[in-house]
């Protein structure tokens, strides 16, 4: 897996190029507890997820700079 990733980090400096598929997130939201109303956008968390393999790529390509 190293050497795969160690490849894909290689392209991705080389080409200049990062994927759309490595920027791509999804935003969960949780109800906060014990809150009178759920109307109001303070009354939630917010959760952002990103893609793990472009999280390690970005890390790894960091560390390498």
């Amino acid at each position: 897996m190293k050497s795969t990733v160690n490849d894909l980090d290689n392209s991705c400096i080389n080409l200049g190029y990062w994927s759309e598929y490595f920027k791509t997130s999804s935003t969960i939201i949780i109800p906060k507890p014990n809150k009178p109303s759920y109307d109001k956008p303070n009354a939630f968390y917010p959760i952002v997820l990103l893609n793990t393999l472009g999280k390690l790529i970005e890390k790894v390509v960091t560390n390498r700079l």
